[in-house]
């Protein structure tokens, strides 16, 4: 109920444990936090960075998808 909130420790989990299993979900869950409440290319960039990182770990349950979404910003920027 606090996405903002949420965001902001999915931030500190990997700042403070970059080697945590937990990173690539909470790239995939920053980049919806953007993807969902963006205003504006800049943010939608933002989405775009997260889904990017969460795409850097083929092993994750959560790859498929960030590489969904990833496809999906990229169409909402314009950039085919």
């Amino acid at each position: 109920g606090e996405p903002k909130k949420a965001r902001q420790l999915f931030e500190e989990l990997i700042a403070n444990y970059p080697e945590s299993q937990f990173v690539p979900e909470a790239w995939l869950r920053i980049g919806e936090y953007y993807f969902q409440y963006a205003r504006g290319e800049k943010l939608i960039k933002k989405a775009r960075r997260a889904y990017r990182e969460a795409a850097e770990y083929p092993k994750s349950k959560f790859y498929d998808k960030a590489l969904y979404k990833l496809a999906w910003t990229n169409y909402r920027l314009n950039d085919y």
